[in-house]
């Protein structure tokens, strides 16, 4: 009788099948490596995709491809500020929206200009909060909807 059996592979067909599932081989896993690497480097050289404010607070993040990758916040003590007026109103809530998509074909930075109307609001917090309250929802309007924009916001002139 031979000593043969048959349910238990052999140890190198399984080390094999599973190189050559998930590695594809040692070159073209290598091959993969370096393009990814590559890939990501470019990408991180070249800057984000797309960059998101938090409406009720002012912070901003960069993504890459969607995936936010760099958060810059809002200083102390003005993102408390904002925070203290954004729950005061039902019109800013509290999410995450896309302000700008890169390469962007104008010479405006929306980021960082809608961050420093933020900044400009935790200033008026301190005066009159109902004022900073009203420009805080209008900023939110703006970001979410830019061609809602007031005409004193979107960069028109007045009348003469």
């Amino acid at each position: 009788m031979t000593e043969h059996s048959d349910s238990a592979p052999s140890r190198d067909n399984g080390r094999c099948a599973f190189r050559k599932c998930l590695l594809f081989g040692k070159r073209h896993f290598a091959v993969i490596l370096i393009l990814g690497i590559l890939t990501l480097g470019l990408a991180w050289a070249y800057g984000p995709t797309s960059a998101q404010i938090r409406l009720d607070t002012g912070d901003l993040r960069y993504c890459w491809w969607g995936i936010p990758l760099r958060h810059e916040l809002m200083p102390e003590p003005d993102r408390s500020k904002i925070m203290a007026l954004a729950r005061k109103s039902k019109a800013v809530p509290e999410i995450w929206v896309t302000c700008v998509r890169y390469p962007k074909h104008t010479s405006n930075n929306p980021d960082l200009m809608y961050q420093h109307f933020y900044e400009d609001i935790a200033m008026q917090a301190d005066e009159d909060q109902d004022l900073a309250i009203w420009q805080l929802e209008d900023v939110a309007i703006t970001i979410q909807n830019p061609t809602s924009a007031p005409k004193s916001m979107n960069g028109a002139r007045p009348p003469k």
